[in-house]
């Protein structure tokens, strides 16, 4: 499964973050080979803005993925 984290944050909090601290979130998340995992809160609850604001988890449907599948199942 596939999970798009949606950020929220007051914008007049920004300046609270720095932006090393999210590029440095996302090199190790990359590193790490979990940019797409199955433990989508827990990476959430890191992403720095999270300190500030909040962060949404909601799956994600992969529908060019099952619509590829169905039509190679398909085809003779």
């Amino acid at each position: 499964m596939k999970y798009l984290c949606l950020v929220y944050l007051d914008e007049r909090r920004l300046d609270e973050l720095p932006d090393g601290d999210c590029l440095e979130y996302d090199e190790a998340t990359r590193r790490s080979g979990h940019c797409i995992v199955s433990e989508a809160i827990r990476l959430a609850s890191d992403i720095p803005p999270a300190r500030a604001g909040s962060i949404e988890v909601r799956p994600i449907r992969p529908i060019r993925e099952t619509a590829q599948a169905q039509s190679q199942q398909r085809a003779p």
